[in-house]
């Protein structure tokens, strides 16, 4: 036998002439003639290769049988290796094989008749006794020691499992008593063919018929079941069977029973279901004798019934089926119960696009997956599924949740679970890996002070890091939802790192989360864009995002599509998705299910949970039914009647038609429970149980047995499917629904202030809520209701979820009796401030305008008006409407008493400066500190409207910042210290300190940040840091240390939920990185982040300040004409920047972009641009802005630029303007040695050049650069050593020149300003080409870039 072949083959010797014996074993002929025809059709089975001759065996099949076939009522005593007791399952099994071999071999040789080739299997030759089996000798087949072969008729199910192993091993371990079945290896099949042999083919059906007679005598063992009465025993074996010797007729003459219907209905005397019923008793699987029979049938002609075979191709897909699928087909595991599989159907290409998600996500370049469709299309079997395989591939962790339509638990409850699930694995985790100190070292620094409110949302944080419970986490924060965002995300990012694997986060439904968990979920992306560890799984509906009335659901749909998602629309089942899914609940082969798949693709539009709807329906119809065939079971259907069955193309029918035929108490609880939501707790079911006075328990114990909920362990029931839940809900009357809300949310309020259950207590109003006022006419419980939805929707903001605290508060005023502002006053007062101040928060300005209105016009007293005159004002500043905002802001300020904030320069207003000046000047720091505290409703109005001011003047009108500084220092000193008192201390230092005055200055900046730290105001620190900073701080302490300051406040305003401040302090880190010298590829990376996450949340106003630090970073290392992209986006040009801020008068943006110019003008010797620019110490003198660091290194690089120019140009006005800026930052300089000493020995050093002081000059510029390696400016270094060469230079001193340049060109490379380093090697390159560097730095460019030389040589001409 030739075995010769690739393995991605399947080779079939065609003809061999063999001799044969009586016996039925083979000899091998000396003229064989054979030969192969090698095709794909079809999969080559497992452990086919490439066997030596030596190792082969060949026998016909009848003696194959023999051989190995089972004998009846035989035991093999231990050690035996008697051929006749191997079980039934082994040999069934590898029989199999043998069969599909055969299959295969016939298959082909049709084929190759097709295609005009000579067959070589005619008809007479189809037969045991004709068909050669080889094999390989190593293999054999093993059993258990005490298996016994099952007399007839005993049902074999659950015993064709079947696992391979090498014999060798067996028999290297004697003592191994395995049960397991090792079936024998198939190498080849081949026909013999005698040359006296009848040459007729016959037909199609003919040679079908042949092969099944084939298949009886394999799989009954040998045994002559098809002539019973004629047969001497069941063991007689069968070696002259023929299509002659059998009755295939469908006309049994002993039996006359008529056949009403073709399709699908079965006579049990007819001859092929005779034969195929012994077979079952023989304990062959169903699926076995079902493909039997239907071969044995193919010889009806037009009395055929549709299941007979047309084809060896369908026979040979059965049989394959069957060896991949065992469990499925050959385990007699059907039952008259249909059972939905786990399997996904016609979703391989999806599965594969998600893989590479999940691949991607490894480099970083994929965050997760949303899987949008309709509902019912199998979107979260698909992400369960795929999350599973993954996790269990990956050895990592999957935590889900699924949002509810109706039922709204605590704000954020969905993700809190999670993550708190999530807390609990990691907590675990961590301690097997030791990790726990590093881990709670670095959630402690993450999130500070804050940690006590994270853990309000996820209690199993306490198992990773201590919680001191003792603080109060309300007041802490200046937006409690920003602040818990950051919180999460931060605890994640901390979390995921110290995961032993990935960890996947899935979440169903989406499109019914609350807006606080939408925002949460956005805030999650984006801080874990880089995160390998975490994917996220959303399931959403995009149709119910795209059509709902709730705009935020909307645009957060539309948002993700910027985000490193990848989007995957599931859509609905192909005829063949449909086909395999049917085929696998039925537990039939894909041909004998293709009809009926076909007609419910059409009716159920191809959606898999309609299919499994219809096929429930038709089987409680009776039109779908498991039934006996002979001894098989099976399911059976009327297709002529499914056919003309009328199901409405989205099948919502079947939902309502089986709801409506249940028993009245069922329906009555599938309304209950759909009035609850998508599950009910048993906590509520036994309330409701209690007011209905029915067992409701039992009720929906009842409707899960009939498919429509499951009971989840003893917590509560679920509907399988939220359409389920919907339809149900939609079975009753408008009226019916809202009496129902009604009573069953009054009955669980009772149960919750007995209990004080808040989720009850939310539960119960989220019910009469929806019902809505006109359902109860109690005025008592109206206010009831009324001030219950206050109580909720308060507790709901202090959670961050102002979405459902406005609607509590819009509802609870709904239920206000008519004349509500008389006798239900304060109700109403409390009601309408709420509502506002949720409005503001989620910039609703016509809810805030209406809402603080109705206050207004109705409050008696100024004290009830307070809070709704500043929501006004806070929104129509949020909103930029600042114009608006100055004038109400100005007439509450009336309206309480105060005058209007006086302009800069006005004479009383200096005077009372000076006054404060010296009362501050006359007070111990401790007196200060301990000035007493107070909780004056209306001063602390006063201070938040006056802070409100600072917003608004920075923007409008700074000249008045001063005098409302003032006032703020005032209130403090004589009514009291509130929590706003630090930030008033702050800004008053800058109007001192502007005003020449650095000792007071600074003193009130430290004395701010101490009060903010001894108010335990947390929430204050960041903004009062972001006044201190950059603005007090550098007249006293190192810039580098107002670096690192800045970073911290970046931490706290994150942690507390101060946005602004946190933006603003980090905007002030990448300044003050790149002002005092920090490593510009730092400066560069960190703010080109900062710039994406910024433009991701849309903050424009701190994108400018970025924006101009990145600009200058880029232009140091790349070049000033550098193309500058982030995030694939272009930013605005320095020109555009500047434009918009003199437009807007943004003082601090315009004077920032000239200080800008001034250092990248200087650095790269632009000196078009620097002759042309104005003085900018005399428009900084002229607009007095507060005094920023950024400034006065402005008014250094102005004097460095002025003696230069003024050396060129020989223009004693240049000179002015330089000795102008040296006075200026000697002055700064009494305050600050570390920052401006070096700064002032340099500006004197170009000042004693110009002036020609030669002598004085060399001296100058020693120590400057000696002052600046000592303060650690290497940047200032760098323009000390290279100013100091071009001295030298000048003078004719070239030695000492080159010295000092290369010098230069390291501390500018230190620095990481490559470009400003490639222009000084080139001045070298120019001045001293004949020269040759031993240290390599002569004409040295940077590395990184490959620009034109033209665009790298700056001169600098002398």
């Amino acid at each position: 036998a030739d075995v010769d072949k690739p393995s991605d083959t399947i080779g079939v010797i065609c003809s061999s002439h063999l001799d044969w014996h009586d016996d039925g074993a083979v000899a091998d002929g000396s003229n064989t003639d054979e030969f192969r025809q090698r095709t794909k059709i079809g999969e080559p089975l497992d452990g086919i290769e490439d066997i030596p001759r030596s190792k082969l065996r060949e026998l016909s099949l009848s003696q194959w049988i023999n051989e190995n076939s089972p004998k009846q009522g035989t035991s093999r005593a231990k050690g035996s290796n008697d051929a006749s007791s191997k079980p039934v399952s082994a040999y069934v099994n590898s029989a199999l094989l043998v069969a599909s071999k055969v299959t295969e071999y016939l298959m082909l040789a049709d084929q190759m008749q097709k295609n005009g080739s000579l067959s070589t299997t005619p008809l007479a030759i189809i037969k045991t006794s004709r068909i050669v089996i080889g094999v390989n000798r190593k293999h054999q087949i093993h059993h258990e020691h005490d298996t016994e072969v099952p007399p007839i008729g005993t049902d074999l199910a659950g015993v064709f499992d079947v696992d391979s192993r090498d014999t060798e091993e067996h028999e290297a371990n004697p003592e191994n008593d395995s049960p397991d079945i090792v079936i024998r290896e198939i190498v080849h099949v081949n026909i013999d063919s005698p040359l006296e042999m009848d040459p007729s083919l016959g037909s199609v059906a003919d040679r079908l018929v042949a092969l099944g007679i084939v298949f009886v005598e394999l799989f009954s063992f040998g045994n002559r079941i098809f002539d019973h009465e004629e047969s001497n025993g069941i063991n007689s074996p069968v070696n002259t069977t023929t299509l002659g010797n059998m009755n295939l007729n469908r006309t049994n003459p002993k039996s006359t029973i008529m056949h009403t219907q073709k399709k699908h209905s079965y006579e049990e005397s007819n001859c092929p279901s005779a034969i195929v019923a012994r077979l079952a008793l023989l304990g062959i699987p169903h699926a076995l004798c079902a493909l039997v029979e239907d071969l044995l049938e193919c010889n009806q002609e037009e009395f055929c019934r549709d299941d007979a075979y047309r084809s060896f191709e369908d026979v040979y897909s059965d049989l394959q089926l069957m060896i991949k699928e065992p469990s499925k087909y050959l385990c007699n595991n059907g039952g008259p119960r249909l059972v939905m599989s786990d399997k996904l159907y016609g979703r391989e290409e999806e599965i594969k696009r998600i893989q590479e998600a999940y691949k991607q996500r490894a480099n970083g370049d994929c965050a997760g997956v949303v899987i949008s469709g309709e509902a019912g299309v199998g979107k979260s079997r698909l992400a369960r599924i795929i999350g599973e395989l993954n996790r269990a591939q990956n050895s990592g962790t999957i935590l889900g949740g699924k949002f509810d339509q109706i039922q709204y638990s605590q704000p954020l409850s969905v993700i809190a679970t999670v993550f708190d699930d999530m807390c609990r694995f990691i907590a675990a985790d961590v301690r097997s890996q030791g990790a726990n100190e590093i881990v709670a070292l670095c959630l402690e620094k993450a999130l500070g002070s804050q940690a006590i409110l994270l853990s309000k949302f996820l209690p199993s944080l306490s198992n990773l890091v201590t919680l001191d419970s003792t603080q109060s986490t309300l007041s802490y924060c200046t937006d409690s939802a920003e602040s818990v965002r950051f919180l999460f995300c931060k605890t994640v990012e901390i979390l995921s790192s110290y995961s032993s694997g990935p960890i996947t986060i899935f979440l169903d439904d989406v499109q019914w989360a609350d807006p606080a968990s939408l925002l949460l979920i956005s805030s999650l992306l984006q801080s874990s864009k880089d995160n390998k560890s975490v994917f996220f799984f959303f399931c959403i509906r995009d149709n119910d995002c795209q059509h709902s009335p709730d705009s935020t659901v909307n645009s957060w749909y539309q948002s993700i599509f910027e985000m490193p998602l990848k989007h995957i629309t599931l859509a609905n089942l192909s005829e063949g998705g449909v086909n395999a899914m049917v085929s696998d609940t039925l537990g039939l082969f894909p041909r004998l299910t293709r009809p009926l798949s076909k007609v419910l693709h059409r009716k159920a539009l191809g959606n898999p949970f309609f299919v499994w709807q219809i096929l429930e329906t038709l089987q409680k119809e009776g039109y779908l039914y498991h039934s006996l065939r002979g001894t098989m079971r099976r399911w059976m259907w009327d297709m002529d009647k499914i056919s003309d069955l009328r199901i409405s193309e989205n099948v919502l029918f079947l939902l309502m038609s089986e709801m409506n035929k249940l028993p009245s108490d069922m329906r009555m609880g599938l309304e209950v429970a759909s009035c609850m939501g998508a599950n009910v707790s048993m906590v509520v079911v036994g309330i409701l149980s209690s007011h209905l006075k029915v067992d409701l328990a039992g009720i929906l114990e009842r409707v899960a047995e009939k498919g429509f909920m499951d009971r989840v362990g003893t917590e509560k029931y679920r509907f399988v499917h939220d359409r389920v839940q919907q339809e149900a809900y939609k079975t009753m009357a408008e009226h019916r629904r809202s009496e129902h809300h009604t009573t069953f949310g009054l009955a669980i309020y009772s149960q919750a202030c007995s209990d004080n259950d808040d989720d009850l207590l939310r539960i119960s109003l989220n019910q009469i809520n929806r019902a809505g006022p006109g359902t109860i006419t109690d005025l008592r419980q109206k206010a009831m209701i009324a001030a219950l939805n206050l109580k909720v929707g308060r507790r709901s903001a202090t959670l961050t979820d102002f979405a459902y605290a406005y609607f509590c508060f819009k509802n609870g005023i709904s239920f206000l009796n008519e004349d509500h502002w008389k006798h239900q006053y304060q109700l109403s007062i409390d009601l309408h401030d709420a509502a506002a101040d949720a409005a503001c928060a989620l910039s609703d300005t016509t809810g805030v305008q209406s809402y603080s209105q109705a206050v207004l016009s109705h409050a008696t007293s100024l004290e009830d008006k307070l809070n709704a005159m500043f929501t006004m004002v806070k929104s129509l500043r949020m909103t930029l409407s600042l114009a608006e905002a100055e004038i109400y802001a100005v007439r509450f300020l009336m309206e309480l008493g105060e005058e209007e904030p006086r302009m800069s320069g006005n004479p009383q207003l200096d005077s009372d400066i000076s006054s404060m000046i010296v009362t501050v000047s006359s007070m111990t720091d401790d007196s200060i500190l301990n000035l007493k505290q107070s909780q004056d409703k209306k001063l602390l109005m006063l201070m938040n409207l006056c802070h409100e001011f600072f917003y608004i003047f920075q923007m409008v009108d700074p000249s008045r910042l001063s005098s409302v500084s003032l006032r703020m220092v005032q209130l403090s000193f004589g009514c009291g210290i509130t929590e706003l008192s630090p930030l008033a201390f702050a800004q008053f230092g800058v109007v001192v300190l502007s005003g020449g005055n650095a000792i007071v200055g600074y003193r009130m900046g430290s004395l701010a940040l101490k009060l903010a730290r001894n108010l335990c105001a947390p929430r204050l620190i960041s903004s009062v840091i972001a006044v201190v900073q950059p603005y007090l701080a550098w007249v006293a302490e190192p810039l580098q240390t107002i670096t690192e300051s800045h970073q911290h406040g970046h931490t706290l305003g994150a942690q507390c939920g101060d946005v602004s401040s946190s933006t603003l302090n980090y905007a002030w880190f990448c300044m003050a990185k790149l002002l005092s010298g920090g490593d510009l590829e730092v400066v560069r990376r960190e703010s080109c982040r900062f710039l994406k996450e910024l433009r991701s949340k849309k903050q424009n106003w701190g994108f400018l300040c970025a924006s101009i630090t990145y600009l200058l970073s880029v232009a140091l290392i790349e070049g000033p004409n550098s193309d500058v992209l982030v995030g694939n986006c272009d930013l605005p040009s320095e020109t555009h920047i500047f434009a918009f801020a003199v437009e807007r008068k943004h003082e601090l943006i315009s004077f920032g972009i000239r200080t800008h110019r001034l250092i990248r003008n200087f650095l790269f010797r632009q000196y078009d641009e620097m002759s042309n620019s104005s003085s900018f110490l005399s428009y900084l003198l002229e607009r007095k802005p507060p005094l920023h660091s950024l400034f006065i290194i402005g008014v250094f690089y102005q004097g460095l630029t002025s003696y230069c120019i003024a050396r060129r140009t020989r223009d004693d006005i240049w000179t002015t303007r330089g000795n102008a800026a040296l006075t200026f930052i000697q002055h700064w300089s009494h305050s600050s040695q570390w920052n401006f000493q070096n700064k002032v020995l340099l500006l004197q050093a170009e000042k004693s050049f110009t002036c020609g002081n030669l002598t004085e000059a060399q001296n100058f510029y020693k120590d400057s650069i000696t002052s600046a390696r000592r303060h650690k400016f290497i940047h200032e270094e760098g323009v000390s050593h290279e100013l100091s060469g071009l001295f030298f230079l000048d003078r004719g001193l070239r030695d000492k020149a080159h010295e000092e340049l290369l010098h230069s060109v390291r501390c500018f490379r230190t620095w990481g300003a490559y470009a400003v380093a490639d222009r000084v090697n080139i001045l070298i390159g120019d001045n001293f080409s004949d020269t040759t560097c031993s240290e390599g730095h002569v004409f040295e460019t940077a590395s990184h870039t490959a620009e034109d030389s033209t665009k790298r040589r700056y001169y600098l001409d002398f």
